[in-house]
């Protein structure tokens, strides 16, 4: 049997990955946008802080003729709905014209993708719309000195999963004995190591700026030796773009 793949289109809603805030504490809520499978849909997942608010669920996928996409919505009062969906040129857009009243949102994206200012409108004739409310969207910045520990953690726990999801598709690594390799070859030639490794100590820990990590840490080995390394880590969002490593020296027992 043919595996199917995602349509290529789906690569555009790339910008809504990741987390986000909307509103302000106590009167907004969280929302997440996650990619489902191997990118072949978009999961988005609210949750709103008042509690007259409902909550929900949407899948966004490609709609039939690939030139757009769609929103299949439900949320905690038991509604549903589906949305017309476009995503271009730093600009969001959904709509719906039922029977009942016709809906639609226009959000853009601000120049560093971190927010999105947006309205919605509504049209209870279906033809003559009107200003319903506002809604900006403000990215959740990711903590990248937990995501930092997490992937040293990896390595002291063997669970090979947490960089999976970690390490961004295009994740670059640098040392001396393997400069540039991908990230196919990073778990190839590195990854193995982790049965050697049993714990890490940071003497340096910080974010210097540009979506990076400075690390410089103290290796324990399983047979008890130790050595000291510095690396740079640098992050796209929450996922580990690339890995420089500076080889320190092993240390005395």
């Amino acid at each position: 049997m043919t595996t199917p793949t995602a349509h290529p289109s789906i690569a555009r809603l790339e910008p809504l990955i990741g987390e986000w805030r909307i509103g302000d504490p106590g009167a907004g809520g969280h929302v997440e946008f996650a990619w489902l499978g191997d990118k072949a849909f978009v999961v988005q997942r609210w949750r709103s802080d008042p509690p007259e608010f409902p909550d929900g669920i949407a899948v966004i996928g490609p709609n039939e003729a690939g030139d757009g996409f769609v929103q299949h919505y439900f949320d905690s009062r038991g509604i549903e709905r589906r949305y017309e969906m476009t995503l271009d040129d730093g600009e969001w857009r959904l709509s719906r014209d039922d029977p009942g009243f016709a809906q639609r949102f226009t959000g853009t994206f601000s120049p560093d993708g971190r927010t999105i200012s947006g309205a919605w409108e509504i049209a209870e004739d279906r033809r003559t719309f009107r200003h319903d409310f506002d809604l900006t969207y403000t990215r959740v910045a990711p903590d990248l000195l937990a995501l930092a520990r997490a992937s040293y953690g990896a390595y002291e726990t063997g669970d090979r999963s947490v960089l999976d999801d970690l390490l961004a598709d295009d994740f670059v690594f640098y040392s001396p004995p393997d400069p540039g390799i991908d990230r196919a070859a990073y778990f190839e030639r590195c990854w193995p190591n982790h049965e050697r490794h049993k714990r890490f100590a940071y003497e340096r820990l910080q974010e210097i700026g540009n979506g990076e990590v400075l690390v410089t840490y103290v290796a324990e080995r399983t047979d008890g030796t130790r050595f000291r390394n510095t690396e740079v880590l640098r992050f796209a969002g929450d996922k580990l773009a690339s890995a420089e490593v500076y080889f320190g020296w092993d240390l005395e027992p």
